[in-house]
């Protein structure tokens, strides 16, 4: 059974790994205790050799009890977590979005109109539309960005 040691900062403790190593000495992972709505709660806050630390741990702590007081999110690690992820995700949705603002008509029509289409389209379409393309689209649009092109 894995022992629990406390720190000298309120609510945290840490446990030493049988396996792994921070260097000659064994990793610690460290852990957080609480109350929110009367309930003694305990969470991981992360690995010394990730770069957690006892005092690290206390901030976190800190917060949390905190966001717990004056009743704002997060009020868990793992509501900080939940709330980190979706952040980075709706950044990610935000860069592509950019990325795709930025694409011109041209770029669309090689990189992903083309490639879909032959998959599924005869090769007598596929040239039919590449000369409508080439004769009719390309001249008036195809350096326009995507994003410029709304209907009148």
């Amino acid at each position: 059974m894995t022992t629990m040691t406390s720190t000298s900062y309120r609510g945290v403790r840490y446990r030493e790994s049988q396996t792994r190593k921070h260097g000659s000495k064994p990793d610690r992972y460290f852990f957080i205790r609480y109350k929110t709505d009367g309930k003694s709660k305990e969470e991981g806050a992360g690995w010394a050799s990730e770069g957690m630390t006892s005092q690290k741990a206390s901030q976190l702590r800190a917060r949390i009890t905190e966001n717990i007081r004056l009743g704002r999110r997060p009020q868990s690690l793992a509501e900080m977590r939940e709330m980190m992820r979706e952040a980075r995700e709706q950044a990610a949705i935000e860069e592509r979005r950019a990325a795709n603002a930025a694409t011109t008509m041209n770029e669309f029509w090689e990189k992903h109109y083309l490639p879909s289409s032959t998959l599924h389209k005869t090769p007598q379409t596929m040239k039919t539309e590449s000369g409508y393309y080439a004769k009719w689209i390309r001249p008036v649009l195809g350096d326009s960005a995507l994003s410029d092109l709304t209907p009148p």
